[in-house]
């Protein structure tokens, strides 16, 4: 579900393909959400829910808070800047919530992340995170698609956990 297939982006994203440079694309779509998921998701809120014993939901807010506030660079006005803080730490709690609904198994979040940077490079969905039309509801069909096989697989794990 992070890498939806490209026929079916080439129809959504009329632009097509963007020009990008290799080494931008390859920490963009690996290096950054690799950094960012073990920083934000396995260190912080593991720390604060593993560790420490705090509850997930109150604890998920931190560390998205600041995963959204680490993007403040992207915004080039006062609200684009908004825009993008709001957007990367909702982005922030979905990845928390993925990572705690696998099992505290962070190559969900990752493999969403990944996937998300990915499309958006490669396509050119826009110059930050807060993106065009066509950038959001790509974004939100990929999040729909990991929403969807999560709630999958907690039912079958909860259905061989029973069984």
């Amino acid at each position: 579900p992070g890498f939806p297939p490209p026929t079916l982006i080439a129809q959504v994203v009329p632009g097509g393909l963007a020009s990008v440079e290799p080494p931008r694309l390859a920490w963009g779509a690996t290096g950054a959400p690799l950094a960012e998921e073990i920083l934000y998701r396995g260190l912080a809120l593991g720390v604060m829910v593993r560790l420490c014993g705090l509850p997930f939901w109150p604890s998920l807010v931190a560390p998205a808070l600041i995963f959204g506030l680490a993007h403040l660079w992207q915004g080039e006005t006062f609200a684009d800047t908004l825009g993008v803080v709001a957007i990367t730490g909702l982005g922030g709690l979905f990845f928390g919530w993925l990572w705690r609904a696998w099992g505290w198994n962070l190559w969900p979040p990752i493999l969403a992340h990944a996937g998300l940077n990915a499309l958006w490079s490669l396509y050119d969905l826009g110059s930050n995170a807060v993106g065009g039309l066509e950038g959001n509801l790509l974004r939100i069909g990929v999040i729909i698609g990991w929403i969807a096989a999560t709630l999958l697989f907690v039912r079958l794990r909860g259905a061989a956990v029973r069984s």
